[in-house]
């Protein structure tokens, strides 16, 4: 029942194809979580990237005074 449980599924009778569809959602939801962390990772390198060219760009301009 635990597994169900971490389905959502509250505590009832479910036939194979209710199960199978449960069990699916949850891959989807699986699957899209993973997609959203991937984008995430991308665009904290790219912020990551924009903020060293930033203080390169500071350092220069401080060189230059």
């Amino acid at each position: 029942m635990k597994i169900l449980e971490n389905l959502g599924l509250k505590k009832q009778n479910l036939n194979s194809k209710e199960y199978a569809a449960a069990v699916k959602r949850k891959d989807m939801q699986i699957k899209q979580l993973e997609r959203d962390k991937e984008v995430l990772r991308t665009t904290l390198l790219k912020k990551e990237r924009e903020i060293l060219e930033m203080k390169d760009i500071l350092k220069k301009a401080q060189k230059s005074l």
